[in-house]
């Protein structure tokens, strides 16, 4: 079993996707409460340039990526403004990775939305 500092977790709503006609939608948001923050390290900041600022990385168990996949809408810090938008319009992020690992623990990198969506 895998324990996590549980003062440190803030809410993160994701939404899992389907392209279906080449049409990329979502279902509803689902809440979750992860340790997640910002990158900050000389590496992150190395191997992300000055875009670091639009990564967030996440860790949590591996029980709780198993349904994460790539590009699922995700809103950290906030609601959805309309859980049924099935474009996850006001989304602010998107995962970009999942990492399940050894010990149980996961971790997921998230990528700020751009402008265009």
């Amino acid at each position: 079993m895998v324990s996590l500092a549980r003062n440190t977790k803030r809410p993160v709503w994701v939404a899992s996707h389907t392209i279906v006609n080449g049409v990329r939608t979502y279902g509803t948001p689902v809440l979750h409460n992860w340790n997640w923050r910002g990158l900050n390290s000389g590496a992150d900041m190395f191997a992300f340039g000055p875009e670091y600022m639009d990564y967030r990385k996440a860790v949590t168990t591996n029980a709780d990526v198993e349904n994460l996949k790539r590009f699922d809408a995700v809103w950290m810090d906030t609601t959805p403004a309309n859980p049924s938008d099935q474009l996850a319009s006001d989304a602010d992020f998107y995962v970009l990775g999942v990492t399940p690992g050894q010990g149980g623990v996961a971790e997921v990198t998230f990528k700020r939305m751009s402008a265009d969506g």
